[in-house]
């Protein structure tokens, strides 16, 4: 994959995981409501909201580096991991279950994450010599 790209997509979903994982440990309480529903765990959300922030904030600090090389590796199979778990568990709940727009717009987060991860994981980065061609 083109390095430009991937930087730019590896970025904003470290954004999107900063930004999720502050809203769930700050307001675990207002976004469980209004994304999962009433009557969901506020200290169950907050661990989450913990763990999305520590992941978006390590894809933010390896956001210059080329992700899927050996170097890259472990980064991109902790995302490949929790984008492939979360994106299956996301799509089967929201399929079983009557839920907001606002759950299948993080499921589509996470498809898109699963599958930019998993192409990154098969063709990796592009290497420097073909770039400069």
């Amino acid at each position: 994959m083109n390095p430009r790209i991937t930087k730019a997509i590896v970025t904003t979903f470290a954004g999107i995981l900063i930004a999720m994982g502050i809203a769930l440990t700050f307001l675990p309480a207002e976004v469980g409501a209004t994304v999962i529903g009433p009557g969901t765990s506020k200290i169950v959300l907050a661990l989450l909201g913990s763990a999305l922030f520590g992941l978006g904030y390590l894809n933010w600090l390896t956001r210059q580096a080329p992700i899927g090389g050996i170097y890259g590796r472990p980064v991109l199979i902790a995302n490949l991991v929790h984008f492939v778990v979360g994106g299956l568990a996301l799509v089967r709940y929201c399929l079983a279950e009557s839920v907001s727009q606002w759950l299948w717009c993080v499921a589509v987060v996470y498809v898109a994450g699963m599958v930019f991860y998993g192409a990154l994981m098969f063709y990796g980065p592009v290497p420097a010599e073909k770039l400069a061609h």
